[in-house]
């Protein structure tokens, strides 16, 4: 998440709009649902409103998946045993992959494509 806002924030806006979002965005902060949607919010809602719809599907699957992978992320962050074995990592690095694709392609971090805004 934070790698995908920053990115847009860097080539799609400049002097001090640019400066000041990328200083709000370089706290860091746990990439939890609730936290990736309150930053797709703050961005546009519409996008937020996609990104819980997307979570809501197939009875919540990919939001429990989610919250799953943050919760082992700090766990393993802070020197715990993950506690899930071969199959479920690799369940839980499809979310991982599936999420960063959407961000990824919402937030187009790519400097080449549709940003009008002088570099520099």
């Amino acid at each position: 998440m934070h790698q995908c806002a920053s990115g847009h924030l860097e080539y799609k806006s400049y002097g001090t709009a640019r400066s000041y979002s990328l200083s709000w965005l370089g706290r860091s902060i746990n990439p939890s649902v609730e936290n990736i949607l309150a930053t797709l919010g703050r961005f546009d809602q519409s996008l937020a409103d996609e990104f819980e719809e997307i979570l809501s599907n197939n009875g919540h699957e990919l939001r429990n998946d989610l919250s799953a992978l943050v919760t082992k992320r700090h766990s393993i962050a802070h020197g715990e045993n993950s506690g899930f074995g071969e199959r479920r990592a690799l369940a839980l690095c499809k979310v991982a992959k599936t999420t960063a694709d959407w961000l990824i392609t919402r937030l187009n971090p790519d400097p080449g494509r549709g940003s009008t805004f002088p570099r520099g």
